[in-house]
């Protein structure tokens, strides 16, 4: 292909120099077949938890509210629930982790991110 093919197809198509070089480049490797996704979502990813991570989080936090929490009287506004505990100021989301990651690394399980917390 000539480069002005290259200006009029992405200016047809409105696709840009990159995708339109990937393009070509899958269609001369493979062939005149359907274009497979590369990534793999959730299921191909290492660092997604699994159900029992997850329950196992919830667990330790809740039981770090019920024992840490300070619970408010009457309604907190803003919010329609008066089952609301507050972390005393103390208490920031990355100490609670780090909390919950040396109680994990002492039963040899998978530690998650600070960002699952944020």
């Amino acid at each position: 292909m000539v480069i002005s093919d290259f200006v009029f197809l992405t200016c047809l198509y409105s696709i840009s120099q990159n995708k339109l070089t990937a393009c070509l480049s899958w269609y001369k490797e493979h062939g005149l077949c359907r274009r497979q996704k590369k990534g793999g979502g959730r299921k191909c990813n290492r660092v997604a938890l699994t159900y029992e991570d997850m329950e196992r989080i919830v667990l330790f936090l809740t039981n770090f509210a019920k024992q840490r929490a300070l619970v408010l009287p009457g309604r907190v506004p803003g919010f329609k629930r008066s089952d609301i505990k507050l972390l005393p100021s103390s208490e920031t989301k990355a100490s609670v982790w780090r909390e919950y990651s040396k109680a994990v690394k002492d039963k040899g399980k998978l530690v998650s991110v600070v960002m699952v917390y944020l």
